[in-house]
């Protein structure tokens, strides 16, 4: 069904990262690449076609962590527009939790230098933590994140015929 989009629009990145946190510690991984090259950020990197936002968050953190998780919600998105091309970069991040074995971690060599678990109480003093990072592990600690309705996800499937749905609200109760 042709839905009219102006597809000679859609110039952008949509990109997704996960906080994990546990123990007191968060997981940061440090690339081999980018200006971010060098360093601690959250787990991610860019949704594929045909992925929703939480395919992609599982996906990449499976590919840079070697670890299994599902997302609990959204604790923020980031809106950017590129200078040298003009591409608009958005980035959705995630607070997660571990749902397979914390023994499988190991990073994926060709794009992560290092990976660790960093504890919560000095990532404030550490010159080597970008500050979205920080900004964003603060967020996960004190608010609670935006989370998915299941039901109307199912609902709107059904009804617009789609292949994938995924809505999240504010949750108001905490």
């Amino acid at each position: 069904m042709d839905m009219g989009y102006p597809l000679n629009l859609a110039k952008h990145f949509l990109g997704v990262g996960g906080v994990i946190i546990r123990e007191g510690q968060v997981l940061l991984v440090k690339l081999k690449y980018g200006g971010a090259r060098n360093y601690w950020l959250i787990p991610g990197g860019l949704v594929e076609p045909g992925e929703t936002l939480e395919e992609g968050l599982i996906r990449e953190i499976k590919e840079e962590t070697n670890l299994e998780v599902q997302p609990t919600g959204i604790l923020g998105i980031r809106s950017m527009v590129r200078k040298d091309d003009g591409l608009t970069d958005v980035y959705t991040v995630f607070s997660a939790e571990v749902t397979g074995n914390l023994e499988n971690l190991k990073k994926q060599e060709s794009e992560i230098s290092e990976l660790a678990w960093i504890d919560l109480a000095a990532l404030d003093d550490r010159d080597d933590v970008l500050g979205y990072t920080r900004t964003i592990v603060n967020v996960a600690i004190k608010s609670p994140p935006m989370e998915r309705d299941h039901q109307f996800d199912q609902q709107a499937r059904e009804r617009i015929g789609l292949t994938s749905y995924e809505q999240f609200w504010v949750n108001h109760t905490t």
